[in-house]
């Protein structure tokens, strides 16, 4: 029979604090707290389809946020201030949005987030001037990130949550190439646009080791003698069976998924070889040849480096070799990307300065930066309501530019009256389809045999 009972007692409280840690760290992300991809039970992807479910009259929309070159936040500042980011949106997400149970959110990954709520309480314009407060909050960074973000409204229900996602996160991606803030809409033919994009991408190396994509050279003219002074060195991607895509086309998707320094360098390269093969040409031997620089160069090419190499490797000027800037290379790390083009100036490269006009190009620029040539850009000469005040500020800016020391390339140079013009105000060089479109390097040498430079409606053998 029974006489009494014990009990053995132990504390288990840790334990099931660990367990429970364990199951909320299979729900949420660990940095934010909110909820992660897929999860061990309540995932993002679970807990949308579950609002989804529960709501069957409400109207949804997937809205997802995405910050461009975020890599490059963790690079210039630690990856400190990229987790203080990704930390200050979860906490936004959680106090706006956490109290509504029709409402899911989550952390994707790094720094892509997604939300699935009733369209009839989503504000885009609410929701991005959000996210820009959060990002001007952030202390001491000295430039800010890309605020993109793509809406997919919920026509199909039985669609993956995945799929959702994707299509939002395309539609932000339209936004990449306009370098501005802001929100887009997800339309069907976005989705031809990738495959396109994709298209590209795949093919790019190999067209690269197939010559596929060419050097092409626009001549700049002298005002004074109009004879031919260089060429600004272009790219364009020709095909195998003859098809052209377009700059407008390729260039854009090449810098929206990092691969633009490819391209410049494979276009620097070739640049080089040409002044190689120039080099004691009677005519073309004094030419210089202008290369641009793309704003991602910097980070990805230690430019110094990249440079002298080529000129030393295939023993050219560097004088010959003119370098085109514009200001946003400089906006992120203006004191390192100015001691870099004093070290390239100093070696001997010709610095010019592209684009001076266009945005918001500064005087201070042009204090702080030592260049040899100014290129103004060609929105100066399209037809305007107030063409001449367009005329009195190209005529300060070349006036300026004299007393500086530095001579003036004009772009976008068409007709015989902008030659005029251009010769009356001082413009000391020409570039344009006015004198030439951009030719295959063998038309270019073809073109301009003795160094004149003739409208390109005139044969080249009309002054012979």
């Amino acid at each position: 029979m029974d006489v009494g009972m014990y009990f053995l007692i132990s504390d288990c409280t840790q334990d099931q604090k660990n367990l429970d840690l364990e199951h909320f760290g299979t729900m949420h992300d660990g940095l934010t707290g909110i909820y992660n991809k897929y999860g061990f039970k309540y995932g993002f992807y679970r807990q949308a389809r579950r609002v989804m479910d529960d709501n069957l009259h409400v109207e949804y929309l997937m809205v997802c946020l995405n910050f461009g070159d975020f890599k490059l936040l963790n690079g210039l500042y630690g990856m400190t201030k990229g987790n203080e980011l990704l930390m200050r949106v979860g906490s936004m997400l959680q106090r706006r949005y956490g109290q509504d149970p029709r409402t899911a959110y989550g952390r994707i990954r790094a720094d892509r987030f997604a939300m699935m709520i009733p369209e009839a309480i989503f504000d885009p314009d609410d929701y991005l001037k959000t996210v820009e407060t959060i990002m001007h909050g952030l202390a001491a960074i000295r430039f800010d990130l890309q605020i993109t973000i793509g809406i997919c409204r919920v026509t199909d229900r039985r669609m993956p949550i995945l799929v959702l996602c994707d299509r939002a996160f395309l539609a932000a991606s339209v936004l990449k190439t306009q370098e501005s803030n802001g929100y887009v809409w997800y339309s069907e033919n976005m989705m031809s646009d990738r495959i396109r994009d994709r298209a590209i991408l795949s093919r790019f190396s190999d067209a690269l080791g197939r010559g596929e994509v060419q050097l092409y050279l626009q001549a700049q003219v002298g005002a004074g003698d109009r004879h031919v002074i260089g060429a600004e060195a272009l790219s364009r991607w020709v095909c195998e069976d003859g098809r052209v895509i377009p700059p407008a086309v390729f260039i854009p998707i090449l810098e929206e998924h990092g691969k633009i320094w490819q391209l410049d360098y494979h276009i620097w390269e070739m640049a080089c070889r040409l002044l190689k093969s120039w080099k004691d040409d009677p005519v073309f031997g004094s030419y210089r040849i202008s290369v641009n620089i793309s704003v991602k160069d910097i980070y990805y090419l230690d430019l110094y480096e990249v440079f002298t190499h080529l000129v030393e490797e295939y023993k050219i000027d560097p004088g010959h070799l003119e370098l085109e800037i514009t200001e946003t290379v400089f906006m992120d790390k203006p004191k390192e990307a100015i001691l870099l083009i004093q070290r390239l100036k100093e070696y001997g490269f010709t610095i010019a300065i592209d684009d001076f006009g266009s945005g918001y190009s500064s005087l201070s620029f042009l204090k702080d930066i030592q260049a040899d040539i100014l290129k103004i850009d060609m929105e100066f000469l399209r037809k305007t309501e107030h063409q001449e005040r367009s005329r009195i500020i190209l005529r300060s800016i070349v006036a300026l530019a004299r007393e500086l020391g530095m001579p003036t390339v004009v772009e976008g140079v068409e007709t015989s009256q902008q030659v005029r013009d251009l010769t009356q105000i001082g413009c000391d060089i020409f570039q344009g389809f006015y004198y030439s479109r951009p030719v295959p390097v063998a038309d270019f040498e073809e073109r301009f045999p003795d160094g004149l430079a003739r409208p390109w409606s005139e044969p080249v053998q009309a002054e012979k």
